[in-house]
């Protein structure tokens, strides 16, 4: 609170960027950025389509399209169950050793 019982308010743009940060993109969402790229919407469009920002849209093109440079949603949503499922064998593999590297033993 400021003077006189005033309130000060943060800006519009901090609320759109706390809003926007560390979400991941959904099946959904991804299989929309797939059937929109291959009707050859821009990706201003795509991103106001499923709420997002361009640069999610051409990050997620780049990262996720084969060879040719085409984007295929299904195989995006594989690689990261592929992932987050490594993630979960390396989390219980350190649990497992109680913290320890793979092979390291103490007395």
């Amino acid at each position: 609170m400021q003077k006189g019982g005033e309130h000060s308010f943060p800006s519009l743009g901090l609320i759109n960027f706390v809003l926007h940060m560390y979400k991941q993109l959904t099946s959904e969402q991804r299989y929309t950025i797939s059937v929109l790229l291959q009707k050859k919407c821009s990706r201003s469009f795509i991103a106001k389509t499923i709420g997002i920002c361009v640069s999610t849209v051409s990050r997620e093109k780049r990262r996720n399209s084969n060879v040719q440079g085409v984007y295929d949603g299904r195989q995006a949503t594989l690689k990261v169950r592929r992932c987050k499922a490594t993630q979960r064998e390396r989390a219980a593999r350190k649990d497992h050793n109680h913290g320890q590297r793979d092979g390291v033993c103490s007395t």
